[in-house]
């Protein structure tokens, strides 16, 4: 690793050129020092250029390896030293054209293998390839991806073969392997995790208390305690009762799930109910973002259930299924303040068939924000004009490189979407986060989004930032994780994560939408590094307004109101 300053720097060898180039420019750019390899050198040349060159190669040196610097002894500039990485190691070279040729032909998933991860490889071995000057044709690919499949897959791939020609692409491909991987892992009782499914089995131990901020305790908080019992009790009315009000040794009543005066978190916790049959049984609940009500597969939930008439459910694995009734019971969770309540849950499904009980995230959230949208069109439809925004006001270098991908041609929606995130923390700055902790437009975009290669590692990523968190006493909040290296290769891969809680996604504005339902529903703040870009992106996209008013967010909405006035 290089030490450059506060930051730490992977070093280039001869396996990471992508990621270390990007890296490299990314830091030029911060020390303002990209000009130097970006533009002709000047006539004459000047002592400040001079002193910005010699600086500019001191810092590409400094994040390599020793192997490398047999390629760039006799490089007398910066720029020269760029572009001499940068011939050796994206040379077109036949050997290394042939050597990921052989692994792309030797390449075979085990029978019961992950298929997900397998394509994820696969396209990495076709980024390399297209590296090194050989872009493979889509049907070729098609071909290999198939041919790499197991054998149980070949009736499929037969199937494949009788659809129309404009059917089979690449995508298309893709997404029935993963259904059809799913549909077995269904049918073998194993679980498939997907948009719609996120189970919380066990309670997250890594705590922070939400009044005092110290780890190891939630509601059981002494100074919480104190400052509550100044305080006098309110009656059921709203008005104080005083000392004629409930004590705390008193259970705490339940109250209305679909109230829309309140957001309540509900407990990651696995519950025992004991079932009509007198045998217990262990059940958990999932917090569904696709799920069109409430539906749990336990019948002794129910404090009460009419099973006089049914209706059709489809599942997560499109198997159709009859209700056996509908009710009402509780469920435990916290409120906003940090309390436990109970949270009763009306005209619940009973459906025998599934394997954990689902909360739809939709229902609470209509009900406690019934003017939000999703802000799909709405967050294409502003591109341009906020890309004419940040390049008007954006003063950071930061601000550079993510305007070149949203001015780009042919850019997807979903790399213009995530490039977008990470411009506005250039015109919507980072503030204070913390005590002495005042984060930098870098921090900010690296904050707002994280990079990751697999599921796994996307996983490992959060909760590193998790445990950064810890250490400048901020609360957790969802993650919006992108499987690719950067901005230039997404692979339409996307995670909303937030604890034990985990969507898998495939449009990164449908990660954005999730990630305000989640924090809106559980009542959490946004993250405090890049709080001003979800904040606006909250309010100004899906109509979610947080409390407070900031200077930068008001002059954005006044520019793009002017804008759609003329």
């Amino acid at each position: 690793m290089a030490d450059l300053g506060k930051f730490s720097l992977v070093k280039l060898n001869n396996t990471n050129y992508a990621t270390c180039k990007f890296q490299m420019e990314m830091f030029l750019v911060r020390e303002d020092l990209w000009h130097v390899v970006a533009q002709p050198k000047p006539k004459p040349e000047t002592s400040v250029w001079q002193k910005a060159d010699r600086k500019a190669r001191a810092t590409i040196d400094l994040c390599l390896e020793q192997t490398q610097y047999t390629i760039i002894k006799d490089c007398a500039s910066a720029v020269a030293v760029w572009n001499a990485l940068k011939a050796y190691h994206e040379k077109s070279s036949t050997t290394s054209q042939l050597s990921l040729l052989n692994r792309l032909c030797d390449t075979k998933l085990p029978e019961g293998g992950d298929v997900k991860k397998h394509l994820l490889e696969m396209d990495s071995v076709f980024e390399r390839l297209q590296n090194c000057g050989l872009n493979l044709d889509e049907k070729l690919k098609i071909a290999m991806m198939l041919r790499s499949m197991p054998d149980s897959y070949h009736s499929f791939a037969s199937a494949l073969e009788a659809r129309p020609d404009e059917e089979i692409k690449l995508e298309f491909v893709r997404s029935k392997l993963v259904d059809q991987y799913q549909k077995r892992l269904q049918r073998e009782g194993k679980q498939v995790v997907g948009e719609q499914v996120l189970k919380t089995q066990k309670v997250n131990r890594d705590i922070v208390c939400f009044f005092c901020k110290k780890p190891g305790h939630f509601k059981n908080c002494r100074k919480w305690q104190a400052t509550k019992d100044k305080q006098p009790v309110p009656g059921p009315s709203g008005n104080n009762a005083g000392s004629s009000g409930r004590s705390n040794n008193q259970p705490v009543k339940a109250k209305q799930a679909n109230s829309n005066t309140e957001a309540v978190s509900f407990f990651a916790q696995e519950e025992t109910h004991v079932i009509r049959s007198a045998v217990k049984q262990n059940h958990f609940w999932t917090v569904d973002s696709g799920a069109s009500c409430h539906m749990t597969s336990c019948d002794s939930f129910f404090e009460t259930l009419d099973d006089s008439s049914s209706v059709q459910v489809m599942l997560a694995n499109g198997k159709c299924t009859k209700s056996g009734g509908h009710g009402a019971g509780t469920v435990s969770g916290f409120n906003g303040s940090g309390k436990q309540v109970n949270i009763r849950l009306d005209n619940v499904l009973y459906v025998p068939e599934l394997d954990s009980g689902l909360l739809s995230i939709d229902i609470d959230f209509q009900k406690l924000f019934p003017n939000a949208v999703s802000g799909r069109n709405k967050f294409e439809n502003l591109i341009p004009q906020l890309t004419e925004f940040i390049t008007k006001k954006a003063e950071s270098p930061s601000a550079a490189t993510p305007l070149e991908t949203l001015s780009a041609v042919g850019a997807s929606t979903d790399t213009k979407a995530c490039t977008l995130l990470q411009a506005l923390n250039t015109v919507l700055p980072p503030i204070c986060a913390a005590s002495r902790f005042k984060p930098t437009i870098l921090a900010g975009q690296e904050d707002v989004l994280i990079f990751a290669s697999t599921r796994d590692d996307a996983i490992t990523k959060v909760r590193t930032v998790y445990s950064n968190y810890k250490e400048r006493n901020i609360p957790n909040v969802p993650k919006i994780v992108v499987i690719g290296e950067n901005l230039q290769c997404l692979r339409e891969h996307f995670f909303v994560i937030y604890g034990e809680i985990i969507y898998e996604l495939k449009s990164a504005l449908r990660a954005v939408y999730v990630l305000i339902k989640i924090t809106a529903v559980f009542g959490l703040p946004y993250s405090k590094i890049s709080k001003l870009v979800w904040h606006f992106t909250g309010g100004n996209m899906h109509g979610i307004e947080k409390e407070g008013s900031y200077a930068c967010i008001n002059k954005l909405k006044n520019y793009l109101n002017m804008k759609n006035a003329q």
